[in-house]
């Protein structure tokens, strides 16, 4: 079982300062262009190594980590950190085999994460949005790549079977995804908080990026989507 935090991509802008690479930004910060400031130092990054392509932010969390996707083995950071080195802490993650680099293209996408009970690194913070009122007070989280900023509505943050999402269904399947959507936003556990959206989710319309990570305490059979331990 793990726990999830499900995020859909939202055009809605915030200008609510984050900390972005250990660096405070205002999110709509303006290069003197008028382009959007982009924080990451993506050639130092990608130099130290080539499979960083995006970089996560959950305002008010430990959680400003590259995201990263090795081109061989599907888990290879489940157990390596950034520089390759076999550590438990691992590093944040997207499959090959079910998700492109590209945020913008498949419907649902996955980055995973460990959790950990007595140290706060990789998606151990994430657990902070099983707390109500934090949820209801931190309604987005952001994504950077080297050439946008995307910004996430938090859907819903909670327990769920450890299945592998992707695996177990068929999101080429339109029925599917819309099945799968409509849980999201009305999940049936008993540890988890949903936000009133606008207008229902939209497997035509949105694209969904999931948050996967243990539950703590850790629970073999569940997960907290965001996702691996």
């Amino acid at each position: 079982v793990g726990m999830g935090v499900f995020g859909v991509m939202s055009s809605n802008g915030s200008g609510d300062g984050i900390v972005v690479d250990g660096e405070v930004l205002e999110v709509n910060d303006l290069a003197s262009d008028g382009q959007l400031v982009n924080p990451i130092d993506w050639e130092a990054w990608t130099a130290r190594n080539s499979d960083v392509y995006a970089w996560l932010v959950v305002p008010d969390t430990k959680v400003d980590l590259p995201i990263l996707q090795h081109p061989l083995i599907d888990d290879y950071y489940l157990t390596h950190n950034i520089d390759g080195e076999p550590l438990i802490d691992g590093a944040l993650y997207t499959q090959l085999n079910y998700n492109s680099k590209d945020l913008t293209s498949d419907k649902v996408t996955v980055v995973y994460g460990h959790t950990f009970e007595e140290k706060d690194t990789m998606f151990s913070t994430l657990h902070e949005l099983e707390d109500p009122t934090f949820f209801e007070e931190h309604p987005v989280f952001y994504v950077y790549t080297p050439t946008q900023r995307l910004e996430y509505e938090v859907v819903s943050a909670f327990d769920s079977d450890n299945k592998h999402i992707l695996e177990a269904r068929d999101m080429d399947d339109p029925a599917v995804v819309d099945e799968f959507f409509a849980m999201v936003q009305n999940p049936t556990t008993m540890n988890g908080n949903t936000r009133a959206l606008e207008k229902p989710l939209s497997a035509a319309d949105d694209h969904l990026l999931i948050l996967s990570t243990c539950t703590k305490p850790a629970n073999d059979n569940a997960r907290y989507w965001w996702w691996p331990c």
